[in-house]
């Protein structure tokens, strides 16, 4: 077993647990739910584990080192923060299961610095985006380089506000579409190389964002040469890229890629 399958064993198993101990309230079920998604777990699979633990406690196998309890926790943060933003409830949560595969509340604490902007790094990120959309279409090349750049730099913590400004409808200042803006932040989403924006990508591979087939054609392949390098798939930018992306997102292969709620 690799060290990822068992990371991933390892947190099937804390899922399992949480939901076997009776206790879980609305919000947890649902959270549980985003892990048994992250996972690709399927619901038949899911639903076995559970009986298992039912009939025998022992079934489940929590981490026995350090390294694997903290790259279990690593997966519950990063499903936890999959929106951008981890709250209250879900902090809760996240400090009942780690412990559960023996780390504690400062372990937890540590693993959500490294998924959660700090409000510089969130004030930094916003500015960027300010830029883009009041000087974009005034910026030479070198000058839009640099600031997606400067967006991809802060790694993980950029896909967020890359996201919403890939799903908003505005334009940047002075320019008829946002088509070539998005077509730079569909790119910088597939070199960034996080899964989470692999519905966003696929939607706009097949729909684009304006009915002009021409002007969104280059956001189409875009969209389906970005999908395949999250997903591990040659998907070239071009309309034979777009027609296998679809292929694939038409697949049973998609199903654990979830929309996100921001």
């Amino acid at each position: 077993m690799t060290d990822v399958d068992r990371a991933h064993e390892n947190l099937k198993n804390v899922m399992v647990l949480a939901l076997a101990d009776g206790q879980l309230s609305e919000e947890e079920k649902r959270y549980i739910e985003r892990l048994r998604s992250k996972l690709g777990v399927d619901a038949k699979q899911f639903t076995k584990l559970v009986d298992d633990v039912k009939r025998d406690r022992n079934h489940v196998s929590v981490p026995q080192d350090r390294e694997a309890a903290e790259q279990t926790g690593r997966l519950l943060v990063e499903a936890a923060s999959s929106d951008g933003r981890i709250d209250e409830l879900e902090r809760d949560i996240l400090h009942r299961l780690a412990k559960r595969v023996g780390l504690s509340g400062e372990d937890v604490d540590t693993l959500v610095r490294q998924v959660e902007p700090t409000e510089e790094e969130a004030a930094a990120m916003e500015e960027i985006v300010r830029d883009l959309y009041a000087h974009f279409t005034e910026w030479d090349e070198p000058q839009r380089k640099e600031a997606f750049d400067k967006l991809a730099g802060f790694g993980k913590l950029a896909v967020m506000p890359l996201l919403r400004m890939l799903e908003s409808y505005r334009r940047p200042d002075g320019a008829d579409d946002a088509i070539e803006l998005k077509v730079r932040i569909a790119r910088t989403l597939g070199d960034l190389g996080d899964t989470r924006p692999v519905f966003y990508l696929a939607q706009q591979a097949a729909f684009g964002d304006v009915d002009d087939e021409i002007s969104n054609a280059r956001l189409r392949q875009a969209a389906a040469e970005a999908l395949g390098k999250l997903v591990g798939e040659d998907f070239s930018a071009d309309e034979q890229g777009v027609l296998a992306a679809g292929k694939w997102w038409r697949s049973p292969e998609h199903e654990k890629y979830d929309k996100l709620v921001f």
